[in-house]
């Protein structure tokens, strides 16, 4: 019976990926992965965090593959590179299996602009000689003169001093957010998300290749083999339908990404005025 049964989950193995893919990738679709956060970009690495057990793709800034990787158990990831990515645009891809791809892009940090050394101009003295009426000596009434240039620097330190204090706000933010129970339960309702997909999955195929069995040997053992995968079935499903809506999504991955997109404009701002 063992062998048949093995025998028939082998000849079925395609028509259970299909039956698979119709059942549950309308269900898992409906959320994304989890947003990359913890962006951490070092000398020759990029590190940083989002859905666990998801494939983690680094292209450059011409849509050129340049590493890739897969996140650990927690979510996190770490991406090796033989050169430097501080400075430069790039984008990160993470994706899995029933979910959509969630993107995360790194804009390039201009370089420092070479202003032209300009020699500020001398303080000039306005000087006004007392009237020859009296026996007092002469004396020198001195006005300093700002330069055009000068206040344009102090203008433009005002501004980035505004920039500044801008960014720090929103790291402050972002990373209240990211360390609070709400985030927490996000990424743990997440992962328990994947694991009842995961289950979808396998008493899926399990219950197509018993109900053939079943059908074909019209054996009692098969039909109630096959009532039992059809019960675990529908609770996951059913459990995975709760969960979804458990996950405060999109709120919190809309807050999150909105936040990383100002701080990314930010920083680029800073740089290019600095």
């Amino acid at each position: 019976m063992k062998r048949i049964l093995l025998w028939v989950m082998t000849t079925l193995a395609i028509l259970g990926l299909a039956l698979n893919t119709a059942n549950i990738t309308g269900q898992a679709k409906q959320k994304m992965v989890a947003a990359i956060t913890k962006i951490r970009v070092t000398k020759h690495e990029v590190s940083g965090q989002t859905t666990k057990q998801a494939t983690i793709k680094m292209f450059n800034a011409n849509q050129k593959l340049v590493t890739k990787t897969k996140t650990t158990r927690k979510g996190t990831f770490k991406l090796k590179t033989r050169k430097s990515y501080q400075n430069l645009a790039f984008t990160i891809k993470a994706t899995k299996a029933g979910y959509r791809t969630r993107t995360f892009k790194h804009a390039k940090i201009a370089k420092k602009m070479t202003q032209s050394v300009t020699k500020e101009q001398p303080i000039t003295k306005s000087t006004t000689a007392n009237q020859p009426t009296s026996t007092s000596n002469n004396t020198d009434t001195t006005t300093p003169i700002v330069s055009a240039e000068t206040a344009k620097q102090q203008a433009l330190a005002t501004k980035i001093a505004g920039y500044q204090a801008e960014l720090s706000e929103y790291q402050s933010e972002l990373e209240t957010i990211l360390n609070s129970s709400d985030y927490a339960k996000f990424i743990e309702l997440t992962n328990e998300c994947d694991q009842t997909v995961q289950e979808i999955q396998k008493y899926t195929s399990q219950l197509v290749a018993a109900q053939f069995a079943a059908a074909q040997t019209n054996s009692t053992e098969f039909k109630s083999l096959a009532t039992e995968l059809e019960q675990k079935l529908n609770a996951s499903r059913t459990k995975l339908e709760q969960l979804n809506k458990q996950i405060p999504f999109p709120s919190i991955q809309r807050q999150i990404e909105a936040i990383q997109t100002r701080i990314g404009t930010l920083k680029t701002l800073i740089s290019a005025l600095s």
